[in-house]
């Protein structure tokens, strides 16, 4: 998926060499002559062009020597030859009569030859068949055929945008990018890239176990998005390439059985790693290629089924999405119809479109072209229209990393120009042919460059020196952002986020262009305050015939001309006799309400004070009168206080009546200025005089003239929103024109039942949305929380720390140290929160500044956010700070108290350079003598002895140390060199973590080639088996068997070489320069250490302390305790006990082969392997052992010497005896960490 992991973008060249062979005509024309030769064959005598004899031979006058295309001695290339010499398809090429060379030859595809001239009668993807019986969507193929696809507006919106975030991008050498860098609100789904699948049990598990806690931080940031959703990615390029997992998607595709233990291991991951669903990317079924199967094509639908059936059964962890290749080779094994009922979305990778893959491709060739453009984007989408794909479904390809070359002239840098091979490698890409976005802008603003944009392509390319890259930016992503819109995708996606800059340039150019839907959620954990929202029902008429909502209250009359007490407010206006209206108020403090006035016929209009007019009748009202009853409530309820029911009403105004043309909205001092509706009948049965407004469609004809609804459009809520005229909703009867009622969801404003041709007929009623809210605002308990914690912690640091000796009722209840923690870490990591947010984290943190000058808000989360400091989870950190505050505040100052760890410990130590000599050292083996296996220079090996002792007396032992790679012939694409190990904070003395990542050349001298089992061990367990009569050994056993040539035919050796000497064998197993897979590049001075832990040399490392402490080199000191613990924290990585155990199993084979090899030749017993492991465990066991011990003893020391009242006065004094109590308390949290699982040796 990744630039490391391209898909290819081969088309079928095949295709076009028949188009160029199939186009020889088989009629030649008439009309040749010397001066005017054939076009294709000779000129005979009689002016023909032909291919016979009777043309070419005797009389022939022009293009004699013409060869035919193929005969049935020089077969087509491809196709059938005809007896004409002509390649090509179908029956008058392949038939019996004709065919001469190659006759079983089949057309891709059927344009009319007959099934049995074609292998299948249409072609992959429903692309088009040409003429000749071949596949492809070009003019050639399609003729004047095109693919129609709808379009949309490019100002629209993208429901999705997809980052992958790559597991290896915390493990280079440079430009590490992590989690918390990534911008929250851009990305609607991150895919993290990738974990692997078991091809055994087919679990799904970690690619790598640093991926692990990287899991934990992806899926921390849905805490402050809520929106955001965070998948895990399976699969990619590499995971189809030849090895154990190149066919495990198939295999799972084509059994339910493997389905069902896949299905069961994916489920449980994601649950346990907060997942919300998988992203499978398959490089590509079917494809035979890329290890594909056959029934891939028909499997991988019903896989896809049985997968999302069971993600649908988990708790919201269903998200399925799959990538799909950009080109037809690979694409035409997806069956997109039915995929995509079972998918969320599909990928495609509009991206890697050239690369250095085109070298010797005569349809592409080796030249300068975007590896992503928009006119083969176009070409690729146009292969999933024609196959009923939804556009909703694609998200399309970006990229934040660039295809370079190196050009082969520096003179010709247009697209179209030569290249001669990939670029130079970058440092911290370090791969031939790709620069992430963010070695682009370096080395932009590095050497000055300025990129130039192609327009049509969509893409941006610069150039320097012989080196050439083509990229993407804000620009060419806001084009491609634009087309994405135009074609009505779903979204886009990038590969990969982790190829941005440390400020996440790129991501954020993205927000700026894709214009993503955000639905808009409260994120509780990212506020300063709470802000709670009331939504107001407000008071309405009910439809014609309907009663109130469920819950709702009928409202009784208060006016006295009410015909009983408990009579309600009724209306049956505009209801055309279907029953009546009730006004109708939610189950809050109802209004008082009443019809204003009937006056016994002579109606007043006029609302009492307090009042406003919520409806009109003429009913009662005397005809010659113009004036009418209006429907009023009360706005305020008898202590005036808002009625909420009613506070819509009170936002508008009804202007004059009846002469309703009269009435204006805007005139001085009105604060309701513009019109809302206009209406003949107001709010119902108001009278307004006739205009001069005719409508001959209706009757009557003469229209009334208009009442206004006045109210300020520019107004906050409450307001009346979203309104609308409607004259078909509600009860009525036959013949009725118009339906007076509102939808369910809307407050009736105004209704019409005169005008429009409603009169006598119903009414049409203006029906708006009742949008009034309320907003409270109050401290969220959380940042009152931390601030009580901030202010508690600042009176006793010693309140927080995870190791505090103080009992839980001693400690201030407010020192949370989970909350500080928590809100601190937000802190360091300011891209994760809202700005606003952050600077309200910020000033309530920064109250520590008064006695930590150096850790308020902005200085702190700089320093963490430079250089590696992010390989530590951000909690992780904060954690530290909270322990040891003091060394922290002078570390960040940069304050020559600061104790410091950085130090070249092999230059103030000193370490031994004896492997290093060795490693430049190669062996020449007797068996190989005369065969070159390698270019590198091969010296002697190194011969040594060990003295042995028994009854017999003294003899040396010789033996040979095997020479192995020394850290500067590492290849950069090796293992060692991809995971070399050192210190994840070499600075800070206390953290004893160590971490694996990409090391560059000028980093190497700094590391050294590690024996895992240390060569040290070999002479060691000589002694041992001496002096333990148990294993059988003496001196003679050793000089005259153990170290001579004696084995017979041993089987070869991993990695190559087959020793027949016992001790070779041995030493061998360690390591060397052909097995070599068990090395690591480690820091030279853990190195070090280690080997002298290993051999238990307590004695030698308690000197050197004493030298230390004498020489007053506290940071010295410090750095041999802490790498003490470092040297365990080393062994037990995962990867690096593993290939301990890989040495330890050679090894014992050995030792068995050997035991076993001897009795046989001398019928005596010993027991090697038996004695190996026995010395094995005392040597594990007594070095954790006599490490923990040295770390105590010197805890010890630090603890009796650093203490205050040496130097009361003396502030560089307690600076330094502060930092070392900090650094003791630090190491003592870490002891239990010296240890080896004595269990897990063998």
């Amino acid at each position: 998926m990744s630039g490391n992991q391209r898909p290819s973008s081969r088309v079928s060249g095949l295709t076009f060499a028949f188009l160029l062979l199939f186009l020889f005509p088989l009629v030649l024309a008439q009309g040749c002559s010397k001066d005017k030769p054939c076009a294709t064959g000779c000129c005979s005598k009689e002016g023909y062009c032909g291919t016979t004899e009777a043309h070419c031979g005797d009389g022939c006058v022009a293009n004699c020597d013409f060869k035919l295309g193929c005969d049935a001695s020089n077969p087509c290339p491809s196709g059938c030859c005809n007896k004409f010499g002509i390649c090509g398809l179908g029956p008058d090429f392949c038939g019996d009569d004709v065919c001469v060379a190659g006759c079983d030859s089949k057309a891709e595809c059927d344009p009319g030859f007959g099934s049995e001239w074609s292998e299948k009668s249409g072609c992959p993807l429903n692309v088009c068949c040409s003429k000749f019986g071949f596949c492809g969507v070009t003019k050639e193929f399609c003729g004047n055929k095109t693919v129609t696809h709808k379009t949309c507006s490019k100002d629209g919106y993208l429901s999705r945008v997809v980052g992958y975030y790559e597991g290896w991008s915390t493990r280079r050498a440079c430009n590490q990018f992590w989690p918390e860098q990534i911008p929250l609100g851009v990305y609607s789904h991150i895919n993290f890239a990738f974990a692997t699948i078991d091809p055994e049990t087919y679990e799904v598990l970690p690619a790598d176990e640093a991926d692990v806690p990287l899991y934990e931080r992806l899926t921390t940031l849905k805490q402050y998005d809520p929106d955001l959703k965070v998948m895990i990615a399976l699969g990619g390029w590499t995971f189809n390439d030849p090895g154990p997992t190149a066919t495990i998607f198939s295999d799972i595709a084509a059994s339910e059985e493997k389905q069902k233990k896949f299905f069961k291991s994916l489920v449980s991951f994601m649950s346990t790693h907060d997942f919300d669903g998988v992203d499978l990317d398959w490089e590509y079924p079917e494809a035979d290629d890329r290890n594909g199967k056959p029934a891939d094509y028909g499997n991988f639908p019903k896989f896809l089924a049985n997968l999302k059936s069971t993600l649908d059964k988990t708790p919201g962890r269903n998200e399925l999405s799959i990538t799909l290749p950009a080109s037809y080779w690979y694409l035409q094994h997806f069956d997109l119809k039915k995929l995509g009922k079972h998918v969320s979305f599909f990928n495609i990778m509009t991206y890697d479109m050239h690369g250095t893959w085109d070298r010797g491709n005569k349809w592409t060739g080796e030249y300068l072209n975007a590896h992503t453009n928009l006119t083969e984007i176009k070409n690729s989408l146009d292969l999933l229209w024609r196959n009923d794909v939804k556009a909703e479904q694609v998200v399309m390809g970006l990229a934040f990393y660039g295809r370079a070359y190196t050009v082969a002239s520096p003179s010709c840098v247009e697209p179209g120009c030569l290249y001669l091979s990939g670029s130079v490698k970058a440092d911290c890409s370090y791969e031939t042919g790709i620069l992430l976005n963010s070695e682009i802008v370096e080395t932009m603003t590095t050497k000055s460059l300025s990129p130039k944009l192609y327009k049509d392509a969509a893409v941006k390319v610069t150039h320097w020196d012989n080196q050439w890259v083509s990229y993407d930016d804000k620009d060419t992503f806001k084009m491609k952002a634009d087309f994405a819109r135009e074609q009505c995708l779903g979204g886009v996606m990038v590969w990969a986020i982790s190829h941005d800059t440390k400020n996440a340039t790129f991501t954020k150019a993205l927000a700026q262009v894709s214009n993503r839907r955000i639905i808009a959620q409260r994120q509780v954990e990212d506020q300063d305050h709470i802000t709670d929202t009331t939504n107001y029902d407000t008071c309405k008429w009910s439809n014609c015939g309907e009663a109130c909502p469920a819950g709702w209250q009928m409202i009784p009359r208060e006016d006295q001309w009410r015909n009983k007490k408990d009579e309600y407010m009724l209306d049956t206006t505009g209801c055309n006799g279907v029953g009546f209206r009730s006004w109708c108020c939610p189950p809050t403090k109802a209004p008082k309400c009443g019809w204003y006035s009937f006056n016994n016929g002579h109606c007043e209009s006029q609302c009492p004070s307090g009042m406003v007019e919520i409806g009109s009748t003429r009913n009662g009202c005397k005809s010659t009168e113009f004036d009418y009853q209006a429907a009023c409530c009360t706005i305020e309820d008898d202590n005036g206080n808002e009625l909420t029911s009613m506070t819509l009403y009170s936002t508008s105004e009804w202007a004059a009546s009846p002469h309703c043309d009269t009435g204006v909205c805007s005139f001085k001092g009105t604060t309701m200025p513009d019109i809302l509706v206009q209406s003949g009948t107001g709010s119902g049965g108001v009278y307004c005089m006739p205009g001069n407004v005719y409508k001959q469609s209706v009757y009557p004809k003469h229209q009334q003239t208009e009442r206004k609804l006045c109210y300020n459009k520019d107004g906050k809520p409450p307001k009346w929103d979203k309104c609308q005229w409607h004259n078909n909703i509600g009860l009525g009867k036959g013949g009725q024109r118009c339906w007076s009622g509102c939808p369910d969801d809307t407050v009736r404003v105004a209704m019409n039942t005169y005008n429009n041709g409603c009169y006598a007929r119903g009414g049409e009623a203006f029906c708006c949305n009742a949008n009034y809210y309320t907003e409270s605002t109050r401290l969220s308990d959380d940042l009152q929380n931390f601030q009580d914690a901030v202010g508690a912690w600042i009176k006793d640091p010693g309140c927080a720390s995870s190791s505090s000796s103080k009992s839980l009722g001693t400690r201030d209840s407010k020192c949370d140290r989970d909350i500080l923690v928590f809100h601190l870490a937000q802190i360091l990591t300011s891209g994760i929160s809202s700005q606003e947010h952050w600077e309200t984290l910020a000033k309530i943190w920064d109250d520590v500044a008064v006695k930590y000058a150096h850790l308020a808000a902005k200085t702190i989360m700089e320093y963490f956010s430079s250089g590696d400091k992010l390989m530590g989870a951000p909690k992780v950190f904060a954690g530290k700070v909270l322990d040891q505050p003091n060394t922290y505040d002078l570390m960040i100052a940069g304050d020559k108290n600061f104790i410091s760890c950085d130090e070249d410990l092999c230059e103030t130590l000193g370490c031994d350079e004896e492997d290093e000599a060795l490693a430049k050292r190669h062996h020449q083996w007797e068996e190989q003598r005369d065969v070159l296996r390698s270019l590198e220079k091969r010296g002697e090996e190194i011969w040594v002895t060990w003295e042995c002792e028994d009854a017999a007396g003294k003899f040396d032992i010789p033996y040979r140390k095997h020479g192995y790679p020394s850290r500067s012939t590492w290849k950069a694409n090796e293992s060692p060199v991809r995971e070399g190990i050192s210190y994840s904070d070499k600075e800070q003395c206390a953290n004893c973590d160590v971490s694996e990542r990409q090391i560059t050349r000028k980093e190497r001298r700094n590391f050294t080639t590690e024996h895992i089992v240390e060569l040290q061990s070999i002479p060691k367990f000589f002694a041992y088996l001496v002096k333990n009569s148990m294993c059988g050994v003496d001196c003679a056993f050793l000089l005259n068997y153990f170290t001579q040539e004696v084995l017979v035919d041993p089987p070869v050796l991993p990695g190559g070489n087959n020793f027949k000497t016992p001790a070779d064998r041995i030493m061998e197993s360690l390591g060397s320069n052909e097995l070599r897979e068990n090395f690591r590049l480690l820091d030279e001075f853990l190195n070090e250490l280690k080997g002298k832990l290993w051999v238990s040399d307590i004695k030698q490392l308690n000197a050197r302390m004493t030298n230390i402490f004498n020489a007053k080199d506290v940071a010295g000191a410090l750095n041999m305790v802490r790498g003490v613990v470092s040297v365990f924290n080393y062994m037990n990585l995962p990867k690096v006990w593993r290939r301990y155990k890989q040495t330890n199993i050679l090894v014992r084979q050995e030792l068995e082969r050997i035991q076993n090899a001897y009795k046989a030749a001398s019928s005596k017993d010993v027991k090697l392997l038996q004695c190996w492991d026995l010395f094995l465990y005392d040597l594990m066991k007594s070095m954790a052992g006599e490490s923990r011990q040295f770390v105590v003893d010197q805890l010890a020391k630090f603890k009796n010497d650093w203490v205050e009242s040496k130097k009361p006065g003396d502030k560089d004094w307690l600076a330094e005896v502060q930092q070392v109590q900090d650094f003791v308390e630090g190491i003592e949290k870490q002891l239990d960490k010296i240890s080896i699982n004595l269990k897990d040796l063998f």
